[in-house]
């Protein structure tokens, strides 16, 4: 439901007046700030380019492309049970295909529609369906649908997007062989990218690649973890290729009578909505509100073309960087996962529940390390808060701003964000010797940081302190070969 009342906001926001609406806001609140409209979204605007829910087109593109083709396979499914039953199959999933479909050409996304190409491709080799020829023509389909697409969407757009994007992968190459193991840090990516980026580039706080991303900023081995995870839908789907004979995808055989488990009456609420709904708010019933006796190929491979065309698109743009789409495309997978067989009568081996414990210990421990490793930082953040809502009274005085300073500092000793703070409120009242001050203990903390070597040169500007001053401009523009904006 999610994914079609977001396809159905892209359509209403190209053709029922969506993004006059959100031209005519912007504009509004531009001319009571006094600033002008930013030219990326008036560039958006302009192109009558849909982005649904999110913010950017892409973004919106991603989430189609990740669950639309799951999406049309359960309207397949779900078109069975209306008679009669060929019709209404077509008539649902063809109306999804087209309100789908139709959001993600009005997004305009190019990258999202070589990708959704691309993920079919990988499903189809991973299922073992190209001796098929069903499948080939399924794939040709997609092919010659992908590149109508993807001609009409580039109508009267250039291709400088893809060289901006050139630029930024070239960043993260030059910051992954300078930093091989451990990455520049990760967040730290926009300055290093200012040091490195051509004269005249466009700027950029993230790589708008997942891989490359991790590489440069956590280190080669963080962005080869990316691209196993990316491409670990294929696991399962060659897994339920080699048990064509077991039961559905994500359950698992039982013996007469067993209970269900949450996760099989979900795979059983895809098959049949009625069932899974009976099986749910009954869940201690003995016998199974559903049989589900072959493997569910078209969910199957439905999902795996969703979370690889994703996994591909996000190599392409910053789809990590939205939480609830990159947990959903981490979820998706163990739907497709093989089922497991029953241990057969009499058999030694031990039962499910006791062995349950060691892949859940193996996940566990790492993640309540990590936990605990960033646990020391809480006091330092809630410090922080309490400085930042302290701050914004004009009539707080210096020294207890100061004050307020040196216990944050305390509390988050590498963090460069209090003296920062404590600097740009300093600047605002003229204080120049404790603006001077705060901005150095903030670049001792960030050297790579331009905006803080700048700032303090200003400061010291104010102080007479030429010569020192003429220093911090170079290293300013060490960082940021371009003349850096007095404001960032």
């Amino acid at each position: 439901a999610g994914t079609l009342l977001a396809a159905l906001s892209g359509w209403w926001q190209v053709f029922g007046g969506g993004l006059d609406e959100t031209r005519a806001f912007a504009e509004a609140a531009a001319r009571r700030s006094g600033r002008e409209l930013p030219p990326e979204l008036l560039n958006r605007l302009v192109q009558r380019r849909a982005f649904g829910p999110f913010v950017y087109p892409n973004s919106f593109a991603a989430h189609l492309i990740l669950t639309g083709p799951a999406v049309l396979a359960l309207l397949w499914r779900w078109g069975a049970a209306v008679q009669p039953p060929r019709l209404s199959q077509c008539l649902l999933a063809g109306a999804g295909a087209v309100l789908i479909g139709g959001a993600l050409w009005l997004s305009g996304s190019r990258a999202a529609l070589v990708a959704l190409a691309g993920g079919a491709v990988l499903a189809v080799v991973a299922a073992g369906w190209l001796r098929r020829r069903r499948a080939w023509l399924g794939l040709a389909a997609v092919g010659v649908l992908a590149g109508a697409g993807l001609l009409a969407v580039n109508q009267g757009r250039g291709l400088e997007t893809v060289g901006s994007r050139l630029d930024y992968y070239r960043a993260a190459v030059r910051m992954t062989a300078a930093h091989p193991l451990t990455g520049v840090g990760l967040g730290e990516f926009f300055p290093w990218y200012m040091r490195l980026k051509p004269a005249g580039a466009e700027e950029t706080r993230l790589p708008h690649s997942m891989a490359l991303g991790f590489a440069a900023q956590a280190g080669l081995a963080a962005g080869l973890a990316v691209l196993a995870c990316l491409l670990l839908p294929l696991l399962p789907l060659r897994q339920l290729a080699r048990k064509n004979g077991a039961d559905d995808v994500g359950a698992t055989l039982l013996e007469k009578g067993a209970p269900q488990t949450p996760s099989q009456n979900f795979c059983c609420f895809l098959r049949s909505p009625q069932a899974g709904l009976g099986q749910m708010a009954d869940p201690e019933a003995k016998v199974p509100a559903c049989e589900l006796r072959k493997p569910d190929w078209i969910l199957a491979v439905a999902l795996a073309v969703g979370t690889l065309a994703w996994g591909l698109h996000s190599l392409a743009d910053f789809n990590s960087e939205i939480p609830g789409m990159t947990l959903l495309a981490a979820a998706l997978p163990l739907l497709i996962r093989p089922p497991v067989p029953a241990a057969a009568s009499g058999s030694t081996a031990a039962p499910r529940g006791r062995r349950g414990w060691r892949p859940a210990v193996m996940v566990l421990v790492p993640v309540l390390a990590v936990l605990a490793a960033a646990a020391w930082r809480l006091p330092g953040e809630r410090a922080y808060q309490v400085m930042s809502n302290a701050m914004s009274d004009p009539a707080l005085p210096p020294e207890a701003a100061a004050r307020l300073t040196a216990g944050t500092a305390a509390a988050l000793p590498w963090s460069p964000y209090p003296w920062a703070m404590l600097g740009r409120l300093a600047a605002e009242r003229q204080a120049w010797l404790v603006a001077a001050d705060a901005f150095g203990r903030a670049a001792a903390r960030t050297p790579h940081r331009a905006a803080f070597h700048d700032r303090r040169a200003q400061a010291l500007e104010r102080l007479g302190e030429d010569a020192a001053a003429r220093q911090e401009r170079a290293l300013a523009r060490e960082w940021y070969p371009h003349p850096p904006p007095r404001d960032r």
